[in-house]
């Protein structure tokens, strides 16, 4: 839906489209989340059947501001002929990061199909060979967590993405594909490298189960 002047609060009955089934969940919601992931989703062929879960990264601010418009915001594009204003509605939930129950409520989802991650370089916690940083204080309390119960709460990406993997494994699903769209070169394999190096930590069997069932997609986000 395109407005042409801003609105200040926002209701799917009035300005928005009905929440879309979720089947993508992402981590980060940031400026670049929803100017660009979430406006693709807003106007795919078949947006109705494609919502998106958003998580917080440490701050639940933006949660906190877009739960009261069911998730809608207001893009501006601005351009040398005016700015426009557009409704969008592909976020279908939002949620604070520490929300992790529902986290792992959607990974043990059969209609989820996509995690795209937002959560800069920092958020990977990547040592010098590449790999996880293991002594990282954040990555050793997540893996101590894991160790002890798979529901525990964690707090890094990769934690939360491997905490995410072994509910989807005990519930008996099945594929999912994993896309970061972070400003990393590589960045799916990257990510890949994180994930197995917690998962080998925490259980090996997850190793496996992952290299079947989860691929890592690359990708190229911008032009600076």
């Amino acid at each position: 839906m395109t407005v042409t002047t801003p609105v200040q609060t926002l209701s799917r009955e009035r300005h928005g489209r009905p929440a879309a089934p979720v089947r993508i969940v992402h981590l980060g919601v940031g400026n670049f989340f929803r100017a660009h992931q979430a406006w693709y989703t807003e106007h795919a062929p078949d947006a109705a059947e494609w919502g998106i879960a958003a998580f917080t990264g440490r701050s639940a601010a933006i949660a906190d501001a877009l739960r009261p418009q069911d998730g809608l915001y207001t893009l501006i594009t601005r351009g040398a002929a005016g700015d426009e204003f557009e409704v969008i509605s592909s976020v279908s939930a939002v949620h604070a990061a520490d929300e992790h129950a529902a986290l792992l409520g959607y990974f043990r989802s059969p209609g989820l199909a996509i995690v795209t991650l937002t959560v800069t370089e920092a958020g990977y916690h990547l040592g010098a060979d590449g790999g996880l940083d293991l002594a990282s204080p954040a990555v050793a309390a997540d893996l101590a967590s894991l160790r002890a119960t798979p529901d525990a709460a964690v707090r890094t990406a990769p934690g939360r993405l491997v905490a995410g993997l072994m509910a989807r494994r005990a519930a008996g699903l099945g594929p999912l594909a994993i896309v970061s769209c972070d400003n990393l070169s590589g960045n799916g394999g990257l990510l890949a490298r994180s994930v197995h190096d917690l998962a080998a930590e925490v259980d090996r069997s997850l190793v496996d189960w992952i290299a079947e069932q989860v691929r890592f997609g690359t990708t190229m986000v911008d032009r600076i």
